[in-house]
């Protein structure tokens, strides 16, 4: 289905994040899945952030979410799967 021993990444690399709102944001770039590299835009929301006493480093969450269409990756259409897929993820980035 997702060929992942051809394919065993899905990158994504943001080339623009513009802020929508007090805790949201849009986040653009080029995602690589399939071997095919198209643009896409993810809304971001800013969930927090906080010092880690134990890990004594800074950690900030956010959501990102969008969709994309799987033909435009190469993925054929029909099946049991619609061909929009939605994105949802939900990340806490630690500071180096």
């Amino acid at each position: 289905f997702l060929n992942g021993n051809k394919f065993p990444k899905i990158t994504f690399t943001s080339t623009a994040v513009t802020k929508t709102g007090d805790k949201t944001g849009k986040v653009t770039g080029n995602l690589t899945f399939l071997g095919v590299t198209k643009p896409v835009s993810l809304n971001i929301t800013y969930i927090g952030n906080r010092n880690d006493p134990r890990a004594n480093k800074h950690k900030v969450g956010f959501q990102l979410s969008g969709s994309l269409k799987r033909t435009d990756f190469g993925m054929p259409a029909g099946g049991p799967i619609g061909d929009e897929i939605k994105i949802n993820i939900n990340s806490e980035l630690v500071q180096k």
